[in-house]
């Protein structure tokens, strides 16, 4: 059956609520997207047998603004704006997003910038359960340092990271540091006793981008529905 779909603006970014046909889920997905084609992401999670969720995507958002923690000098390209307004993203979320939710618990998803964004955002808030990452920015500078050195606001109870093994594969220093980061972060999740897990697939950082986020979507929100 389709799943029911109201989509509206809200300052300007675009924020579509996809929900199960009969009845909404318990578990809610809030993911920061790059755009609002949710079709995919949906079809993906159906295919790998998700427990049911409804999915909020949110995009048309200032990317490299919004969803970085600070401000950092330009890395990947001359039009980096690393502006580090990610609190403020945050305090919106909790301010315009969270009352569209339905009641349960909560996964914030993300990809690339987003997925950065989604784990920084368990150290600033309590809103979430669950952490979505896939191919996350965690070459973004101190940002290792920041993860080893804070205590998360909300414990999550499952945590899902991912990269593509052909993301390292750059000439940028820093981007080449992505994966040996990646599975820092989870050794560190693991000695504290989190369901944490790192899947390493293949392609670069642009391979299945839809199928990459369902993958830690439906890894999280199977861990929620247990």
């Amino acid at each position: 059956m389709n799943p029911n779909v109201t989509q509206q603006n809200i300052d300007g970014k675009s924020v579509i609520i996809i929900t199960p046909a009969e009845t909404p889920s318990h578990i809610t997905v809030i993911c920061n997207s790059i755009n609002d084609e949710w079709r995919k992401i949906w079809h993906f999670c159906e295919e790998l047998r998700c427990p049911d969720i409804n999915l909020v995507l949110i995009s048309g958002l200032k990317w490299d603004a919004m969803l970085t923690p600070w401000h950092a000098d330009r890395i990947v390209t001359r039009r980096d704006n690393f502006e580090g307004r990610a609190d403020e993203h945050l305090a919106w979320i909790g301010e315009k997003i969270l009352p569209l939710c339905p009641d349960g618990k909560r996964i914030i998803a993300g990809y690339s910038l987003g997925g950065l964004f989604a784990i920084y955002s368990a150290y600033k808030c309590d809103y979430f359960s669950a952490i979505a990452s896939g191919s996350a920015s965690v070459w973004f500078p101190r940002f290792l340092d920041f993860v080893l050195g804070n205590d998360f606001m909300r414990r999550p109870e499952a945590v899902y990271l991912s990269l593509g093994d052909m993301e390292t594969k750059s000439k940028k220093p820093q981007l080449q540091l992505t994966e040996s980061i990646m599975r820092q972060i989870n050794e560190h999740y693991l000695s504290l006793g989190l369901r944490s897990t790192f899947e390493l697939n293949p392609g670069d950082h642009f391979t299945d981008y839809d199928l990459r986020l369902a993958k830690a979507i439906t890894f999280c929100a199977s861990a929620l529905a247990r």
